[in-house]
């Protein structure tokens, strides 16, 4: 919680007779506002929180309208990857948003 994390959409295709996986940029520089039941507010002044449960599956992030739109489109799509950015890191990715980002294919099996 108060971390800020680029998501990334991962997105299997079909592309004549290649499968392929396309990772693109989504949203960047996202405020986490929780991880679990974690938040920020429940910690102590200047304590770490290093003694909390850092097991979770969910985060929730502070989002617009608009970009809770993107993410329930991208959660249809693919596989959302929540990346961590530096706490001193306001510079954009620079990854085309639209490009793309094609990183591997390979060819599909045929029966």
């Amino acid at each position: 919680p108060g971390d800020r994390v680029d998501l990334m959409l991962a997105e299997e295709r079909l592309e004549g007779a290649e499968r392929c996986v396309v990772v693109r940029s989504l949203l960047e520089a996202v405020h986490v506002l929780a991880t679990g039941q974690a938040t920020r507010d429940a910690l102590p002044p200047g304590e770490a929180a290093v003694d909390l449960d850092t097991s979770y599956s969910t985060i929730t992030l502070d989002v617009t309208p608009e970009q809770a739109q993107q993410l329930a489109v991208g959660l249809r799509m693919g596989e959302l990857i929540p990346m961590l950015r530096g706490a001193d890191d306001h510079a954009p990715t620079g990854l085309d948003a639209l490009g793309d980002g094609r990183l591997a294919c390979r060819g599909v099996a045929q029966s």
